[in-house]
């Protein structure tokens, strides 16, 4: 920190205690997989990393490895899979892992099971102030998806989240 930024060294340092079992060496070495900072940009070691310390418990690790697999279908995977990482994630506190889990049951919207779901999460993150959360509730509640429509409960989500700057 304050330094001069060597990302070779860096990964040679994540490397030696990755090996040894270091989880967050291990979810940082696959953040330098993945964005090739240090390292040759390679999503396969990535994965491997991150669901190395993603087993570890890492909530960070878990989401993005649940990301990952969202994301691309290369790793042949179920949205199951991604939605159990993204839970484990949620159930140690990373709030960026429930909003997504609201997105996923969202992209269900033929399936009222999943609607209802996107709702609750949405709107227990739009209570704690979530701006995105806000916008998402707002919009089931205008368009009424998976509840019956409340044109002011919209209004009034929409307007707190605009009101913290969510564009």
């Amino acid at each position: 920190y304050g330094g001069h930024v060597d990302f070779k060294l860096a990964a040679e340092w994540f490397q030696d205690r990755a090996k040894l079992g270091d989880h967050q060496a291990q979810f940082f070495l696959g953040l330098m997989y993945y964005k090739g900072h240090g390292l040759e940009s390679d999503p396969m070691q990535a994965h491997s990393w991150f669901k190395k310390s993603a087993l570890g418990g890492l909530p960070a690790a878990q989401f993005n490895l649940a990301m990952m697999l969202l994301a691309n279908d290369e790793w042949q995977t179920s949205e199951a899979e991604a939605l159990r990482w993204l839970n484990a994630a949620a159930e140690q506190g990373h709030e960026s892992a429930r909003l997504q889990i609201a997105k996923v049951h969202l992209s269900h919207v033929d399936d009222p099971v999943r609607t209802a779901a996107a709702f609750r999460e949405f709107g227990k993150l739009a209570n704690a102030g979530d701006p995105e959360a806000q916008m998402q509730f707002g919009l089931l509640h205008v368009f009424g998806h998976g509840i019956s429509v409340d044109y002011e409960e919209g209004r009034s989500c929409l307007r707190q989240s605009a009101l913290q700057g969510y564009t």
